[in-house]
Formats: C-alpha cells, sequence, structure tokens
C-alpha cells in the first residue's frame, strides 16, 4: 500500500495535483494548510487535518490505525513545532501512537524518537512531499520538486 503525505500548500494546486498524478497514492494524508487545495477527483482513502489557515470545519487532529499500525495526525502548532518536536513527542506517546504525520515548519523531517516515527513531509507549495511505499514496511522517502 502507498501512502502519499502532503502538507502546506498554501494555494499551490497545481503542486498537490502533481504530486497525486506522480505518485499515484492508495490513502493521502493530508497535514493542513490548503485544504481546498485537496484535489477533488482523488478517488483514494483520504485522511485530512485543518491547519492554522484553513478556514474549514475539519478535524484538528485524526488518530487511527492503518495496517494494525497507530498513527497520529495533525497540522503541529498547537504542539510548538517550530521551536521542537518534544511536546508533539510526547502527546502521541499519550495516545499510543508509533507514526506522526505533521506540518506547520514548512521542513521535511523524518526521525525516529523513542520508537515513535515524526514525518513532516515539508511544503507541498515549494514541492516537498513525503511517499512511504508498501506502508507499514519499510520506511518513508522525503521528496521534492521543483514547484511552479
Amino acid at each position: 500500500m502507498k501512502v502519499v503525505i502532503v502538507s502546506d500548500s498554501h494555494g499551490n494546486k497545481k503542486s498537490f495535483e502533481r504530486i497525486i498524478a506522480e505518485s499515484l497514492p492508495d490513502i493521502l494524508i493530508f497535514c493542513g494548510d490548503g485544504f481546498s487545495d485537496i484535489p477533488s477527483d482523488f478517488s483514494g482513502k483520504l485522511y485530512a487535518v485543518r491547519g492554522n489557515t484553513d478556514n474549514v470545519y475539519a478535524d484538528n487532529e485524526i488518530n487511527l490505525r492503518i495496517s494494525d499500525i497507530n498513527i497520529f495526525i495533525t497540522h503541529g502548532e498547537g504542539y510548538s513545532v517550530k521551536s521542537g518536536l518534544e511536546y508533539l513527542r510526547l502527546r502521541a506517546k499519550a495516545l499510543g501512537a508509533e507514526v506522526v504525520f505533521f506540518g506547520h515548519t514548512h521542513e521535511q523531517v523524518y526521525l525516529n524518537s523513542g520508537g515513535i516515527r515524526l514525518i513532516n513531509p515539508g511544503s507541498a507549495f515549494y514541492g516537498y512531499y513525503a511517499v512511504w511505499n508498501n506502508f507499514p514496511d519499510g520506511e518513508p522517502e522525503l521528496k521534492r520538486f521543483q514547484a511552479e
């Protein structure tokens, strides 16, 4: 199963559409800030949270299981992710999450902290995203193309 993680598209619909067209995800995870950029014709499974610039009624956080893996999705601003990841890691630990997908900083991150994998795909506005082929096996790949 291919999972694609996108965040912070901030109105760059072309970039978002290119990510989907090139990666063909089974599951799309959107971590906020550009909710209206999500392609309406995406036919896979979508999990999306609102970011601090989204004016939509949507969840701020999602906690779910995919392939027996506990996943926590958030934009991240409520956990001061621009100042560090400790609050986010502690929240994930409290929820029993094994994987966290987040955004807000516009910087790509993939690290394992205390057995919790923290993934920020970066800003799709600039062509950043992440792909996790064969989820939950293997590792996510942080990717980038030159955005228009």
